[in-house]
């Protein structure tokens, strides 16, 4: 008898240790969840754009609202941890088409928020036919607007559009592959040949090609599925060859063809 007394009382020691054991797990548990949830090393205090951008106070306004905003009980909606990161970055590059890589760097010291990007480099300035609205495309074909000048004028050229493509801040509005042969091809005519602007019709970018009108009056039919080198050198050596290098009279050339090119004179 006195031997089960003992046995049953060597069992309720037992279940009180491992009932303490998991009392003190859990206070652990809670310690450690609490300084992650409430120390202040992370909650943000304040926000900064280390952008080179004239609307910085309006990203980290927005970045504010969006962290602010958040439907989470209990938890501070300043804390890091819960700051929804990628739902964050992807409403400000909704937001501020004009900037690309956005991401962030956080200062556990300082309790800031670091707002890290670039903006985009205008590659193509493109108008829709009448001229009067314009907007932008950087080399990778995202279409975006900036109201910065000295950025604006970095354009390499422009482009009239007649097609029915939708501008959209953000999407892609051109192949980047357009965007490289046009850059290149220009470079390869530099000091030759000077050129004015693309034209763009719908059915030009189905058939990945497009029209180039030229300083002197007349245009050029060029695909962008080709070598632009090789493309100069044919107008080069059609320009010297079949014309005896005047461009007078010249009302187009087609360079579409990899071994072929013909024109059309005035």
């Amino acid at each position: 008898m006195a031997r089960e007394s003992q046995y049953l009382k060597q069992r309720k020691i037992r279940k009180i240790s491992r009932w303490f054991s998991f009392f003190l797990v859990f206070l652990v548990f809670c310690g450690i969840g609490y300084f992650f949830l409430f120390a202040r090393y992370f909650l943000i205090e304040k926000i900064e754009a280390k952008i080179d951008f004239p609307e910085k106070q309006a990203l980290t306004e927005l970045t504010w609202n969006q962290i602010q905003n958040k439907d989470i009980w209990l938890i501070p909606k300043n804390n890091i941890f819960f700051s929804r990161k990628k739902t964050l970055i992807r409403n400000l590059a909704e937001s501020f088409p004009e900037l690309k890589n956005l991401g962030w760097d956080y200062d556990f010291a300082s309790q800031t928020l670091f707002l890290t990007g670039e903006p985009r480099e205008p590659a193509i300035k493109i108008c829709q036919g009448d001229g009067q609205e314009c907007f932008f495309v950087d080399f990778s074909g995202i279409a975006f607007k900036t109201n910065d000048q000295s950025k604006a004028e970095k354009a390499f050229i422009g482009l009239e559009n007649r097609s029915s493509e939708e501008f959209i801040p953000g999407k892609e509005f051109l192949p980047p592959k357009m965007i490289s042969f046009a850059y290149e091809f220009k470079n390869q005519l530099k000091d030759y040949l000077e050129l004015d602007r693309i034209v763009l019709e719908q059915e030009f970018l189905k058939a990945k090609f497009f029209k180039i009108l030229t300083k002197e009056n007349w245009y050029l039919l060029v695909s962008f599925e080709l070598e632009p080198r090789l493309i100069a050198e044919n107008l080069k050596l059609m320009v010297e060859k079949e014309l005896n290098g005047s461009r007078s009279r010249l009302e187009y050339l087609d360079l579409r063809y990899p071994n072929k090119a013909y024109y059309k004179l005035r």
